[in-house]
């Protein structure tokens, strides 16, 4: 089986401001052990070890920050550009576009931090051995209270 990560890596993080600005927003701050969110993320998919094919839905703007951490993790992906943004959605149809409708993918933001990477890798290859491989599943952090940010 092999799977497809789409990783979202677009958006211009201006609620960090002022630590993240619309040239290197949140996902390409290095964070964590001289490690940015999105290196992060791709250290989490590089880590899968089944067959995979990623690809990295990006503004024009942010893909020589994207190449520069794709050397420093060591991956090959694909690079789809947005000329101009248009969130979410459009992104994810647009990656869609590159991935066999008989295959199955893994649709993450670049700007998450996710500490227990290896609960992570566990749950994903639960649903991956489960009927669920074939139908939309939304991995989150279960809500403790209400936020309108």
């Amino acid at each position: 089986m092999s799977l497809n990560f789409i990783i979202l890596c677009g958006g211009s993080g201006v609620r960090l401001w002022p630590i993240s600005t619309e040239e290197k927003p949140k996902q390409f701050i290095n964070f964590y052990n001289n490690f940015s969110l999105f290196e992060l993320t791709l250290l989490r998919v590089k880590k899968f070890k089944l067959k995979k094919k990623i690809i990295i839905v990006t503004n024009q703007e942010y893909l020589e920050l994207v190449k520069h951490s794709l050397t420093k993790i060591k991956l090959n992906a694909k690079i789809l550009l947005e000329p101009i943004s248009k969130n979410t959605t459009a992104s994810i149809y647009l990656a869609s576009k590159l991935i066999n409708k008989e295959e199955t993918a893994a649709i993450m933001p670049s700007d998450h931090f996710i500490e227990n990477t290896n609960y992570f890798h566990k749950q994903l290859s639960i649903i991956l051995k489960s009927d669920f491989s074939k139908s939309w599943c939304l991995f989150g952090v279960k809500p403790t209270y209400p936020s309108d940010s």
